[in-house]
């Protein structure tokens, strides 16, 4: 489904009806992040400041439902989330969480995605790609397909169907 519009910090996508939607050649984004319906991103809107970095990670705690963890500026859970689209995203991998989860057998939080949390509607063009991280395969995250590593991205969306980026890099 084409989506021409993402909402960075009100309430929902806002898709434009059929007849209006550009095609496939205009370079718009077909967006699976942002085919599952309305982002969640209006409940982000009380961090404080405008543009604020948060650090987002996948709450494995929760095993009914995809659920992500999202940190403040000042490194505080500020909220949980279904979905959510940063802008300016980095994704990072603390290494010795990672040695430590391969020594251990055991999960722990050393990866997460970090960006900046929009208030106002953006036009988003380009192709979502999906990201994956597995620290017993990669030391980084990854493209999906093809497998090389990825740092940073111009926005990336975090949803139940995975990590997707914009201009991974």
């Amino acid at each position: 489904m084409s989506r021409s519009y993402v909402d960075m910090g009100l309430d929902a996508i806002t898709a434009p009806p059929d007849d209006q939607r550009p095609s496939s050649g205009d370079g718009w984004v077909v967006a699976a992040c942002a085919a599952i319906g309305a982002l969640a991103i209006g409940a982000l809107a009380f961090v404080s400041g405008r543009g604020n970095r948060v650090r987002i990670y996948r709450n494995l705690n929760r095993r009914d439902a995809v659920v992500y963890s999202v940190l403040g500026p000042d490194s505080r859970l500020q909220k949980h989330a279904k979905n959510i689209v940063v802008s300016d995203g980095e994704f990072v991998v603390r290494q010795k969480g990672r040695e430590r989860v391969i020594r251990e057998h055991r999960k722990n939080v050393h990866a997460f995605v970090t960006g900046k949390v929009k208030r106002k509607p953006v036009r988003i063009r380009g192709k979502w790609v999906q990201v994956k991280y597995n620290p017993y395969k990669f030391r980084s995250f990854v493209k999906a397909h093809g497998h090389k590593p990825v740092h940073e991205a111009d926005y990336v969306c975090l949803d139940k169907t995975g990590v997707w980026a914009i201009n991974p890099r």
